[in-house]
């Protein structure tokens, strides 16, 4: 399991997403990120992340998401 963020450093978290996908479609990303935005979270599931979390989010929550 990747927890991956959208904002980076050197790339982005959506093209980083596509990328491991590409080179190991049995990865398992989890997005966790400040933005709420509708775009944002489209943007990372359609990537292939299998879900999406704000960072304001409970550890029970991420831990949730983390064993789904």
């Amino acid at each position: 399991v990747i927890i991956m963020d959208i904002n980076m450093p050197k790339k982005d978290g959506i093209s980083t997403t596509v990328e491991i996908i590409k080179q190991n479609p049995k990865a398992r990303i989890i997005a966790l990120s400040m933005m709420d935005e509708q775009e944002y979270i489209v943007k990372m599931l359609q990537a292939g992340a299998k879900g999406y979390l704000l960072k304001n989010s409970s550890k029970n929550e991420l831990l949730n998401a983390i064993l789904t």
